[in-house]
């Protein structure tokens, strides 16, 4: 078919004026309500944390936290995942809460129209349903089905060895960390995981203390009269993964009903997914970002459902698809680097490199200083701070102090052909850290003098 050009232009303008007057609110939410309802619930669990990781998904952009809550994230398709626990941002509240809790624990159906009716928070969620907001056929969740249980916060336990001792429950030690009562007691945070681990289809742990027991596992320093613990930390609080610098176990080891996730972690994935072998993984950072969060989710997700295969993994249980590679690696200041620049003291407003005041990019392994914290913006390399091994097992204890240096860099292992480009590559590096040890050692004798002189 011909068309003359009056005709196309014609064309052109009438389909412009009739897509600027579609209601596109309506259309998207009719979208979501064609979809199937959601297949895949969310839990996410907070224990002995600071909020940090559920900050990071506040910020993110693409899904928002909007999407999730109402389950239109459109990168998997709406209806495929709600959030449909978190004690932070949920409308449930108190008791009415924990029902969604049990209902998870307990592979359950739950109306949450009809919950809604009975709690405090109730007009509030149904007002989002009958405005459309939330479509009710999205209000009955099947947890039978399974769910995505995401963990942030390290957790206490009171025994290294598998058995009932390990989730402190009808001890003092519950009050390290609990979530409501039963039958007068409180529920520990980690008897809730070991209930609710049954019926998970996959475990995502985000932030370093729910990956290995973070900030929360730092060993004691000055130990108290009368403190007894089975580890060496304040409330002997580990991650759901084991800690390998610090040799401590993680709940994956310690759980009684963590056998399928067992098999997973321990195989490094190299299992047949399903009944007996589900995944976990770790998504670490002090905090986790929001996009690593939310990747790991939708790649987990959609793993799940068998439409991607399992993300590859390295050693510490995180998606090599983001971990993959050293903050050193990807760093924006590495061109100082392999000139041997460096920076000489923390607080200076300079390009330099920042290994000889202690950054530690080369054993770290984070992709933010390279992409941006939030929209490209961020990130403590680019913005003049340290990495300071966040993503790492062993942080925050074998990282510090902070802006103590690394040893010095010495070439790796090279045949005699390629001796000289390595040389060049690696020498101005070393040559540059030593000067610069020389300097901070004669700016100490100077600063004695300086001081035993004001004595006299």
């Amino acid at each position: 078919m011909k068309m003359s050009r009056r005709d196309f232009v014609k064309l052109g303008i009438s389909s412009a004026i009739l897509l600027a007057t579609l209601d596109w609110k309506h259309i998207v939410r009719a979208f979501a309500r064609s979809a199937t309802p959601f297949e895949i619930p969310i839990i996410w669990f907070e224990s002995q944390d600071c909020a940090g990781e559920t900050s990071s998904i506040v910020q993110a952009v693409d899904p928002d936290l909007v999407d999730m809550l109402a389950g239109f994230t459109s990168i998997i398709g709406p209806g495929t995942v709600k959030l449909l626990f978190h004690e932070a941002i949920m409308l449930e509240f108190g008791e009415y809460s924990l029902e969604i809790l049990r209902a998870a624990a307990e592979g359950k159906k739950l109306d949450l129209l009809e919950l809604a009716r009975e709690s405090p928070f109730g007009k509030y969620y149904s007002e989002l349903v009958e405005a459309g907001v939330i479509p009710k056929e999205h209000t009955v969740i099947d947890f039978s089905k399974g769910f995505v249980l995401v963990l942030e916060g390290s957790f206490p336990i009171c025994s290294t060895k598998p058995g009932p001792e390990t989730t402190c429950m009808n001890r003092d030690e519950a009050l390290y960390c609990y979530i409501g009562e039963e039958h007068g007691k409180p529920i520990t945070c980690t008897e809730w995981v070991r209930r609710l681990l049954p019926n998970a289809l996959a475990v995502v742990a985000v932030g370093t203390c729910a990956a290995y027991g973070g900030i929360r596992s730092n060993k004691v320093l000055e130990v108290p009269p009368g403190f007894k613990g089975v580890l060496n930390s304040a409330t002997n609080a580990v991650g759901f993964f084991p800690d390998p610098i610090r040799g401590q176990p993680g709940l994956v080891d310690l759980l009684d009903t963590a056998e399928p996730f067992r098999k997973f972690v321990h195989s490094y994935g190299k299992c047949d997914v399903g009944r007996e072998c589900k995944p976990a993984l770790a998504v670490p950072g002090c905090p986790a970002n929001g996009e690593a969060i939310l990747r790991t989710l939708i790649a987990m997700v959609l793993a799940v459902k068998g439409l991607l295969p399992m993300p590859e993994l390295d050693q510490y249980w995180r998606p090599k698809f983001i971990f993959g590679a050293t903050v050193h690696e990807q760093c924006p200041r590495a061109a100082s680097y392999a000139a041997g620049d460096f920076r000489r003291s923390p607080g200076d407003p300079d390009y330099r490199c920042l290994f000889s005041v202690g950054c530690k990019g080369p054993i770290a392994n984070c992709p933010w200083n390279k992409l941006g914290w939030v929209n490209g913006v961020g990130g403590p390399v680019r913005t003049g701070g340290v990495c300071v091994g966040c993503t790492m097992p062993g942080f925050s204890d074998s990282f510090e102090p902070f802006w103590k240096p690394l040893p010095a860099p010495e070439p790796p292992g090279v045949t005699a052909t390629s001796a000289i480009s390595v040389a060049a590559a690696v020498g101005g590096a070393v040559v540059a850290y030593g000067l610069s040890k020389l300097h901070e050692k004669h700016v100490k004798e100077v600063e004695k003098e300086v001081k035993e002189s004001e004595s006299k």
